[in-house]
């Protein structure tokens, strides 16, 4: 236990001297597209442009992204171009499942973002992180969607985005 927590902080130290100014570190965790489930290649392209729009707001933040895929992300477009100048800078990191399990992403992160009722919201929230879902179909309706929208679930990147900020910036770090 001893080691991987030393691991956990030389990961987050490591994050956070990449870039002068970054103090906070949010996680993505996006879902695989297919015909089983709501996410589709637009979908997740639109939750990582949350990414994209956090770190063009505030200089404070780093973000990891964490695909479901082996090799990297999956194919973006115009959003993949926008966020390899955060990964030039260090304020960008691509974590996929060589380089680190969730609960690593999970233990080094101010808020975790996931989408479409992904369960890393919810681990992140057993652990004492924020943890925030992304879902922008609305057609959910059980009693945490229900109650969390607006709040923990987000329809939109602009409420999503706002939400996060929300998080980082109160001081107990709660929801």
């Amino acid at each position: 236990f001893l080691e991987s927590a030393r691991e956990r902080t030389a990961s987050r130290a490591a994050i956070i001297a990449a870039s002068p100014d970054c103090r906070k570190i949010v996680s993505f965790f996006d879902e695989n597209t297919s015909p089983e489930v709501h996410a589709s290649a637009a979908t997740v392209a639109e939750f990582y442009r949350a990414a994209v729009t956090l770190l063009e707001r505030r200089p404070d933040v780093a973000v990891i992204l964490k695909p479901k895929r082996f090799n990297g992300l999956q194919p973006l477009g115009e959003v993949a171009e926008r966020l390899s100048g955060y990964r030039a800078a260090g304020r960008l990191h691509v974590w996929d499942r060589g380089v680190a399990d969730a609960t690593k992403v999970i233990a080094i992160s101010d808020a975790v973002v996931a989408m479409i009722g992904g369960a890393p919201d919810l681990e992140a929230l057993c652990c004492g992180v924020p943890g925030l879902n992304f879902d922008p179909s609305g057609n959910e309706s059980t009693p945490l969607h229900e109650s969390g929208r607006g709040r923990v679930i987000f329809e939109t990147v602009e409420e999503l985005v706002a939400g996060i900020d929300r998080v980082l910036d109160d001081a107990s770090g709660g929801i």
